[in-house]
């Protein structure tokens, strides 16, 4: 725990980024990888990084000989993490043409929300073709 709150304690602003690197280091050593997936976020948001310095701090990390294997890990967790948003996206898109397609072919709406398994006010919303987020439990892989 000590680890994860090592950004909220005080130090130079000039330390900043080898202060936030060294709470992912420690947590990646003591934690599984599970747990480092669950607490890493509280690090940023405790640190308050924004997007530049979490560039600067992965760099920092690609750097340094000593958080190689958390180099590795980051960038294995970010392609899962890209590879994940993508198929909910095509899940997503494939979702809405199939709603658009039973709309032409007139199908009612209600019928429409019981076989993509939407609410209506959603298959609405794609018939008239507005923006939507079908929520992500609606889109897994179950």
């Amino acid at each position: 725990m000590v680890k994860i709150l090592l950004p909220k304690m005080q130090y130079e602003k000039n330390e900043r980024i080898e202060v936030i690197r060294q709470a992912y280091k420690g947590l990646f050593q003591l934690a599984t990888r599970g747990l480092f997936d669950k607490y890493v976020d509280f690090i940023d948001v405790y640190s308050e990084i924004s997007d530049q310095e979490q560039q600067q701090l992965y760099e920092t990390i690609i750097q340094h000989k000593e958080t190689a294997m958390l180099a590795q890990y980051i960038r294995e967790r970010g392609r899962q993490e890209g590879r994940q948003e993508g198929r909910q996206e095509g899940r997503q898109e494939t979702v809405i043409a199939l709603v658009r397609s039973a709309g032409k072919n007139r199908l009612s709406e209600e019928m429409i929300a019981q076989i993509a398994n939407l609410d209506i006010t959603l298959v609405r919303k794609i018939l008239n073709n507005e923006p939507v987020e079908i929520p992500l439990h609606l889109l897994s892989d179950s």
